[in-house]
């Protein structure tokens, strides 16, 4: 897991009102966490590996908590993210399994001999090599951070506005 603390910068104001206070860090934080998420997300769709679009699509974004107290969390449920992400070391993959990918990737072939063999090619070359990393989240995060410390930022101004009305 990719963690990071935005910095925030908010003028010493006097609150009035805590529950007024409270509702505007609530409204802004989250509008912050939202627009940073999306910027991280919209990151990785574009450096996602693409075949069918099935991983790229399964990109999403989620917010817990509350006030000062936000994770955002970006990712996807598909399966095969992690060797995506984080790569392989080498290893004799299951040939049924590459079978359907090489399917999905280059099409049907003729016969299920055919098949067999692109699919054990393809695995002797994972056998030897393993599986590069992407990357994905962790270049899209750092391609973001700027971006991400400019909405919290943003927030901080609108909140120390706000507050000081």
């Amino acid at each position: 897991m990719i963690s990071y603390v935005p910095k925030i910068n908010i003028q010493g104001v006097l609150l009035k009102d805590p529950e007024k206070a409270m509702s505007i860090f609530n409204k802004e934080f989250q509008a912050a966490m939202w627009s940073s998420l999306f910027q991280v997300e919209r990151e990785a769709k574009l450096l996602s590996p693409i075949n069918q679009g099935t991983y790229r699509n399964s990109i999403m974004s989620a917010v817990s908590g509350s006030g000062l107290d936000l994770t955002g969390r970006v990712g996807t449920p598909i399966l095969y993210a992690e060797p995506i992400e984080y790569g392989q070391k080498a290893h004799f993959p299951n040939l049924d399994n590459i079978k359907v990918s090489a399917r999905f990737k280059f099409g049907a072939l003729a016969n299920d001999t055919l098949e067999l063999q692109r699919a054990y090619a393809i695995a002797k070359s994972i056998a030897r090599r393993g599986v590069r990393a992407f990357e994905v989240f962790k270049k899209s995060f750092e391609k973001s951070k700027k971006a991400i410390d400019n909405y919290f930022q943003s927030a901080g101004l609108k909140i120390t506005q706000e507050l000081s009305r």
